[in-house]
């Protein structure tokens, strides 16, 4: 669970955890409150990233590092670029986070 919620917080903060911050998600994930994908959704859309005012290209660049564990391909991206024309960034996120890959990463933590 501290690997997932780190992850989270490097990926979408740029920056390690404070440990308040980390026993809070980490509990909400031990009790069931939250799922991973809603652990993630929380960092993506916390006022802390907001705040970063990310365009939309460096959205998805967290977004690829986050759910996938990679650096975005020109392909993907070019496609991820032209939803986000036509889709919301949370509609954007959910592709990401409901991914194969991000799921592979969830069970990677031993989290389901």
């Amino acid at each position: 669970m501290t690997g997932f919620v780190t992850r989270c917080y490097v990926e979408s903060l740029g920056r390690r955890p404070d440990i308040d911050g980390l026993d809070n998600w980490c509990n909400q994930l031990l009790i069931g409150e939250e799922t991973p994908k809603n652990v993630a959704y929380g960092f993506v859309f916390s006022p802390e990233t907001l705040e970063k005012n990310l365009d939309d290209s460096s959205y998805l660049d967290m977004l690829y590092l986050l759910c996938l564990g990679r650096e975005a391909d020109e392909g993907g991206k070019s496609a991820w670029l032209k939803a986000l024309q036509e889709e919301s960034r949370e509609q954007v996120f959910w592709g990401f986070a409901n991914s194969l890959e991000f799921e592979g990463i969830i069970e990677e933590y031993g989290l389901n």
